[in-house]
């Protein structure tokens, strides 16, 4: 059957996607291979995969390409979004996420129905960074995406491919911008927090685009992406 519409053909796609396939062994397979890896010292930041050693996605399939995703029944924005989260953590606290990542996944799970919610929350989390009477426009700015976020997130099979990348881009802009005008810690944190929500769409190119954020690598940032990583945990396991 073909589908003319290209966002009904996307539905129809997400709808039939079923993490691991829907298979209790091929979660297993990853569960396993993942600890080995963790036991062995051999997951590692800032790298790929070479010499049986590499980051998160390197480790996971034995090669750098966030398309293998689909090929176990996950959205290719949850690998690009979960290599990002797992490079801005701490070395320690990224080795335990990579680790733990599979297991809080439900075999037979649609991921593509966490994807807005977990936008949601990554806006929200910039608005602290925007309460100075400087910001007032960024602050306006991200509170309406807020709120259109959560109007998608009751028609979400309403295009919400398409939505969730525009409003992220908007995101993205408008916190950095409010970087620019202040070069304060929590600004730069604001930004690399406008980032992650910019992964988690089809259409991430990379935050060196933001290159004021990619600046700072302070223990704030890390802090944030820890928080990000704990939501998105919480997301998976009560995904079904």
């Amino acid at each position: 059957m073909k589908y003319e519409n290209k966002h009904i053909r996307y539905i129809v796609q997400q709808k039939i996607m079923k993490a691991f396939l829907n298979s209790e062994k091929l979660k297993k397979i990853y569960v396993n291979r993942m600890n080995k890896h963790s036991k062995a010292d051999e997951i590692i930041q800032g790298t790929t995969w070479k010499n049986g050693k590499g980051c998160f996605i390197g480790c996971s399939f034995h090669n750098y390409s966030h398309t293998n995703f689909e090929e176990i029944g996950l959205p290719i924005w949850l690998a690009k979004l979960s290599d990002k989260i797992f490079e801005g953590l701490s070395e320690k606290e990224a080795k335990v996420f990579a680790k733990e990542f599979y297991t809080k996944i439900n075999v037979g799970s649609n991921l593509e129905s966490i994807k807005i919610p977990f936008l949601i929350f990554i806006c929200e989390s910039v608005l602290e960074y925007v309460q100075d009477a400087r910001h007032e426009k960024q602050k306006t700015v991200i509170e309406n995406i807020i709120l259109e976020l959560k109007k998608k997130l009751d028609l979400i099979s309403l295009r919400a491919d398409v939505d969730a990348a525009a409003v992220a881009y908007a995101a993205t802009a408008a916190v950095y911008a409010a970087s620019v005008n202040t070069a304060t810690t929590a600004a730069y944190a604001a930004a690399y927090t406008a980032n992650i929500a910019y992964a988690a769409t089809d259409n991430y190119a990379g935050s060196d685009n933001y290159a004021g954020s990619d600046n700072y690598a302070g223990s704030d940032t890390q802090y944030k992406y820890k928080l990000f990583a704990n939501k998105l945990f919480e997301l998976m396991e009560t995904c079904k």
